[in-house]
């Protein structure tokens, strides 16, 4: 007897078929409740009141600075203390390593083999001795992807109960890739522009701190 092979080969991807589909069906949703799990709906009230909490933690990243004149990445090693903040950015800026750190309207720089200098004008140091800004009033809530406080906000766009475009105190930030840390959902990517500036700051590890009382 002679089989024929065009025919068995037909047979035997129809069987093969309805196994394929139940496959491909399983993973998806797999898929979605992965995202489900990782990216929960919220209310922006909700979410606003819980990410308040946090005053005290550690953030490990990347940051990505683009300038009129020149453009820089760093390993970002940031420490957040109530209003007292420290971050450190080290590798390839052409500044060496660089150490911030005070308060919202104080500023102390540090830089290798330089000169420690202070000031209350922090944006205005930082455009003069590096060449580009952080927003050091405003940064520490917008870290966490909330608006901060007492500012005008100019544009605010929510997806899912969390914080996805923000224009505020002159600057335009989006933000993408929440993660969970803990119980909070904080942001894993954040591009704040403005003017010729445009930083991008990519968290890789989000450590949280016991809330302590405030402090002065």
């Amino acid at each position: 007897m002679n089989s024929n092979p065009t025919k068995n080969s037909g047979k035997a991807a129809a069987q093969l078929a309805p196994l394929l589909v139940a496959l491909w069906l399983a993973s998806l949703s797999g898929c979605a409740s992965f995202q489900d799990k990782t990216h929960p709906t919220i209310s922006w009230p909700e979410h606003q009141a819980e990410i308040s909490q946090l005053k005290t933690w550690v953030l490990r990243g990347k940051l990505g600075i683009k300038a009129p004149d020149s453009r820089h990445s760093a390993s970002l090693h940031w420490q957040q203390d109530h209003a007292h903040y420290q971050i450190q950015l080290s590798g390839p800026l052409s500044q060496g390593k660089i150490r911030l750190s005070g308060t919202a309207e104080q500023l102390r720089l540090e830089r290798s083999q330089l000169p420690t200098i202070e000031t209350t004008q922090p944006e205005t140091l930082l455009m003069q001795e590096l060449g580009w800004l952080l927003p050091i009033k405003q940064i520490h809530f917008w870290v966490k992807g909330l608006p901060a406080p007492d500012i005008k906000i100019e544009q605010q766009l929510l997806t899912d109960g969390v914080l996805t475009q923000l224009q505020q105190g002159g600057w335009t930030l989006l933000y993408s890739r929440y993660q969970n840390s803990k119980q909070y959902l904080l942001p894993g990517k954040i591009v704040m522009s403005k003017g010729q500036i445009r930083l991008t700051l990519i968290a890789k590890q989000w450590q949280l701190m016991p809330t302590k009382p405030d402090q002065p």
